[in-house]
């Protein structure tokens, strides 16, 4: 199978590394072309640009295209119209994975499950718009993922939390993913062709901030955050239809993390 990953970042590179390990033929796009490497046919692509002709071409042949490239900050409906930009460049038997983000989901205390996202019509999140333009022109040839927290692979936001000078609630509920399976989940996605889908992709638990993020500055043995009492509040993103395609986390808790 041919696959594309638009965006070989945090996510899409691993990603692509592990594609290639499972057999797949993968063209991976980046901004200035960074990434070395023997196993991936590499392009350039900025949004802002346009797709070019080697691009094009790839996209037509793919069996699979994963975006997992960062929004546009021009406007939020800028990033829907890369979206749909490169979709229109796919065969019509060409699936796409959207890496999106928990985020879209409205805060609120309490669990949040993915069709949470229907008490924002009017939302001018940049992701949830591009997600709903993309649903519908493609329909169950999209599967979209939405990540939590990403943590892993150098990124450990204890280290900015703390040099912010800013104070945290301390009884704050975190949604976290380690970079490990987030990746995992997107290869069991494409891999046993579980389309038309959108999936939390999350840890099963969700401890504190001051928790949390203190033992991660213990692991690290850096500073530790400013943290001020409150109450447990925030939302906790359900991961079960993950768990029901047949994905299991590797790190079920995020105080199983490798850090």
């Amino acid at each position: 199978m041919k696959c594309v990953i638009i965006g070989l970042g945090w996510l899409g590179l691993p990603l692509a590394k592990e594609l290639v390990a499972a057999g797949f033929s993968v063209t991976g796009t980046t901004r200035q072309r960074t990434v070395l490497s023997d196993e991936i046919n590499l392009l350039n692509f900025v949004p802002e640009n346009g797709v070019s002709t080697d691009l094009k071409r790839a996209l037509t042949a793919a069996d699979c295209v994963v975006l997992a490239f960062p929004p546009n900050r021009s406007s939020f409906e800028q990033y829907a119209s890369d979206c749909v930009q490169i979709a229109g460049e796919c065969s019509k038997n060409t699936r796409i994975l959207m890496i999106s983000s928990t985020g879209v989901y409205p805060e609120k205390n309490g669990f949040v499950v993915e069709t949470d996202t229907d008490f924002l019509p009017d939302s001018t999140n940049s992701l949830l718009f591009a997600e709903r333009s993309l649903a519908t022109i493609l329909g169950d040839r999209l599967t979209i993922i939405r990540m939590a927290g990403l943590i892993g692979g150098n990124r450990y936001p204890v280290r900015a939390m703390a040099a912010s000078g800013k104070s945290y609630p301390a009884n704050e509920l975190v949604n976290v993913v380690h970079q490990n399976d987030a990746v995992a989940c997107c290869l069991h996605v494409i891999k046993y062709g579980h389309w038309g889908l959108t999936v939390n992709c999350c840890t099963s638990e969700h401890p504190t901030k001051k928790s949390f993020y203190s033992w991660m500055a213990n692991q690290l043995k850096s500073a530790l955050p400013e943290f001020v009492e409150s109450a447990a509040t925030g939302k906790i993103v359900r991961n079960d239809l993950s768990q029901a395609i047949g994905f299991k986390y590797s790190y079920p808790s995020p105080f199983d993390f490798p850090i």
